[in-house]
Order: C-alpha cells, then structure tokens, then sequence
C-alpha cells in the first residue's frame, strides 16, 4: 500500500513539475516574440511616428510666415505629433496653408489647413500673432525637410508654391460649397 500511494505522490509531482515547466517556457517564448522587432514596409514613406526622437526641420517658403519652433507630442507612441509653432508677421490674417515634403520631383506629399468652419471664416493665425498647429507624423513622409509650402491670406494675396496653392483653393472651394449645402439644407439663405 505504501508504493502505490509513493507512486501516486510522485505523479502527482511531475505533474505539476511539468505545469511549471510548460508555463517557464510559454512566458520565455511569448517575451522573446515581444522582443523581436516588426520588419519595415520597405515601399511605406511615411514616419513610424513611434520611432521618431527628434522632430524634423521644417522650414518656411512663404515670406512673413516663420517657423518659430517645433517639436514632439506625446513622443513613442503610435500618434505622435510634430507640433510646428508659425509666427505671422504679416498685416493680414493667415486663412490657409499647406505644408509639403519635396521626396523628388513629382513625388511629394503634404497637410493643407483651409482655416476655419464659421461664415465668415477666422483665420487660423491673425496679424502679427503666433499659433501652434499639431499633425500626426504618419502624415508626412519621412526625411526631406517639411516646408509651409503656401498660404492663402485674408486681404487675398496667395504666396508660395503655385501647385499647393491650387490646392489651397481647391479645398477652400470645397469647404465653401459644404457650407453652403448645409445652409440649404437648415433652411438658411445659401
């Protein structure tokens, strides 16, 4: 009677020797393919916003726009953001602007920002002020310089870029047109 109840003591200590063992080593595989680092889409251009440390340099091609300073939002994760503070030293309100990253000729990439929603629209930075705009990394492509391409003022000048100007207006026209069927849609005047 002794053996067989020694016996049973000794399948009952594999056993759970095997339990450990299996769970040492489940947690051993399951950190090491944590670990591993996920192969890059070679053909993806923009940045894997979870890598970047610094932010890149952004540079202004629109005269009386300067880039005052630029930095990273919530740095390491998935959405982060660049955030680009834009001085407007000019006597007329910013409307629009478009920023675009130059990869090769006819290849580029770019975030317009067409002001705001209310009739009659605010500017995005008024004269002679400062404002700080955020964009998702993801958004532009990764390496070149960042430039504030173009911008659309509020006395109607139109400076920089001549293609992202057109598709400043574009947009614009755009915006305009979805205001006006949401107006006829309330039963406003259009």
């Amino acid at each position: 009677m002794n053996i067989s109840l020694l016996s049973g003591r000794r399948r009952l200590f594999l056993l759970a020797a095997l339990c450990i063992l299996s769970s040492i080593v489940a947690v051993g595989v399951y950190s090491r393919s944590r670990q591993t680092p996920k192969k890059k889409d070679p053909n993806r251009t923009s940045y894997y916003a979870e890598e970047v440390t610094t932010p890149p340099e952004v540079k202004s091609k629109v005269e009386g726009l300067e880039i005052a300073g630029v930095s990273i939002v919530d740095q390491g994760t998935a959405w982060a953001k660049i955030k680009i503070d834009i001085i407007n030293h000019r006597d007329a309100g910013l409307m629009a602007m478009d920023f675009v990253v130059y990869k090769s000729p006819g290849n580029s990439g770019g975030v317009g920002m067409a002001g705001s929603q209310l009739e009659p629209p605010l500017p995005l930075i008024p004269p002679h002020s400062l404002e700080s705009f955020e964009f998702f990394l993801s958004s532009f492509m990764e390496g070149p310089p960042i430039f504030l391409a173009s911008a659309i003022f509020s006395d109607g000048k139109e400076e920089g870029d001549q293609n992202s100007v057109q598709g400043l207006k574009h947009t614009r026209q755009d915006l305009q047109k979805r205001r006006d069927a949401e107006k006829a849609r309330n039963g406003g005047p259009q």
